[in-house]
């Protein structure tokens, strides 16, 4: 990490630095190059904020086909990519009489959490936590969705969960939620 605030000349006679050293030396346009990579930032940061750009997705519905998503395995142990939608599904047994509680161990970066449809809490990269309340209200026995929208505006490796530290606690009964998530980074 240190080459990026390391001289470029002093780069230039680091072994396995000289020839990426060189090639940046012979760029003449860093002004132009700066300027686009702001301009990208900006963008970026624009739509990592922009909350009605998520809803007009409609990926946190529950009638949302997914037909064209695929499944991957959390907590994930290579880092997914973009805008990163994740989808899974749990039943309750019985009507819940309170509110659950919704652990998903580590997140990274950024994220948008959804039950059944409603958005029911955010994570930013200020807060490490990843537990959230699940309104008695939004739950009903049998089928539940969570939906997340996770952003890393940081490096862009998304992460999501933690062994053992992902599940659902309702009343007594402890719902395991590692494993199959549907997964999908291209939503029209």
């Amino acid at each position: 990490p240190a080459e990026a605030w390391t001289d470029i000349e002093k780069l230039t006679t680091v072994e396995g630095y000289q020839q990426q050293a060189a090639k940046s030396m012979a760029q003449h346009n860093w002004p132009e190059l700066l300027a686009e990579n702001n301009q990208r930032e900006q963008l970026k940061f624009k739509l990592i904020a922009d909350e009605q750009a998520v809803f007009a997705t409609n990926a946190y519905q529950i009638n949302v086909d997914t037909s064209h998503w695929q499944t991957v395995q959390l907590p994930n142990q290579a880092p997914l990519h973009d805008f990163v939608w994740l989808r899974r599904s749990f039943d309750l047994a019985h009507s819940p009489q309170q509110d659950a509680i919704l652990q998903l161990g580590d997140i990274v970066q950024e994220a948008l959490i959804f039950l059944n449809g409603a958005l029911i809490g955010r994570k930013s990269w200020q807060h490490n936590h990843a537990r959230y309340r699940l309104p008695q209200t939004r739950l009903h026995k049998g089928n539940n969705l969570i939906t997340l929208r996770v952003v890393n505006a940081w490096d862009n490796n998304v992460m999501v969960g933690r062994a053992g530290q992902m599940w659902v606690k309702s009343g007594n009964h402890k719902i395991n939620l590692e494993g199959n998530w549907l997964f999908s980074n291209k939503i029209e």
